[in-house]
């Protein structure tokens, strides 16, 4: 293709372009692997936040085969070759794929799995990325409704507090409450980020995880922001921060694609007070510290 111009195999035939085309509209990366010795590339490779998923290359299109799936390895991150004892008809039924769309191909070296059909090839894929997502940004110590349900138990068994402290630290904890109503009143009821005034969209978010926060902090207003749902979720799991003074800040793992999607996520439309600042700062500096994590574990990724 024109733009790959470290690649030196066969131009992809229409079969390999659709399926080149379809994996790039749901933002997997697709180019040629990169040679650090030679140069030049017979080989095109399928990346998932950098994570090497899968391969293609002209033998596999010349078979109508849509790509070679990768597979997880704990220290490369994914490796080629199928695993010793590796059961086609078992691994179908864990992705849900039909098994005749499946070929293990085997040479001296080991054994590989090709993928025969397109929208086999992007289940697998997709199957990749939700596994990479989960590590990526999973939930953090503050979200989870196993986690929330605990907290809660954990609050109303508190004997130290009266059933009415008990009872309102209840409230802070599901974004309720008096904490919720001062966010409302501090923010016109508008999303901090959007300008979105639809009430029951809109969360009352600690800027400081509750989970990690002491008992004023939980309940102090400059501790929060109020958000609409898909900002309050991207702000909790650290896919953005806002610094000290309002500016954003996206996690370099959400590509141009999750962009698209997400449409215009910009600074806060207020600057922070002194207090609230000082809050950011430090989920800044949880932010910054997932970053890092992230980048070593992508940078494995060959």
């Amino acid at each position: 293709m024109s733009d790959w111009l470290d690649y030196s195999g066969k131009e992809p035939n229409e079969f390999a372009k659709d399926v080149i085309a379809a994996l790039r509209a749901e933002g997997f990366e697709v180019e040629p692997t990169p040679r650090k010795t030679y140069g030049k590339s017979m080989t095109v490779r399928i990346t998932w936040r950098g994570i090497y998923v899968g391969q293609m290359r002209e033998d596999l299109w010349e078979n109508d085969f849509a790509c070679l799936n990768r597979f997880p390895h704990p220290t490369r991150r994914s490796v080629a070759k199928a695993p010793v004892g590796f059961d086609k008809n078992v691994f179908a039924r864990e992705h849900h794929c039909d098994p005749g769309m499946l070929e293990v191909h085997g040479d001296g070296s080991g054994s590989y799995l090709w993928v025969r059909d397109k929208t086999t090839a992007l289940g697998l894929m997709r199957d990749w990325a939700r596994t990479i997502d989960e590590t990526f940004f999973g939930h953090t110590d503050d979200v989870g409704e196993q986690q929330l349900e605990n907290d809660v138990r954990s609050i109303l068994q508190d004997e130290s507090k009266s059933p009415t402290e008990r009872l309102a630290e209840v409230a802070v904890r599901l974004g309720q409450g008096k904490f919720r109503t001062d966010l409302e009143q501090e923010f016109g009821t508008t999303c901090a980020v959007t300008g979105l005034t639809v009430a029951p969209v809109l969360r009352a978010s600690h800027i400081v995880p509750w989970r990690t926060a002491n008992h004023d902090e939980r309940r102090d207003p400059n501790n929060g922001l109020l958000l609409s749902a898909n900002v309050d979720a991207l702000f909790d799991r650290y896919l953005i921060s806002f610094r000290p003074d309002g500016e954003v800040m996206y996690s370099s793992f959400l590509n141009g694609h999750d962009k698209r999607n997400l449409g215009p996520i910009g600074n806060l439309l207020v600057p922070p007070s002194e207090l609230r600042a000082g809050y950011l700062r430090r989920h800044n500096e949880a932010f910054e510290k997932l970053e890092r994590e992230r980048r070593r574990y992508a940078g494995t990724a060959d």
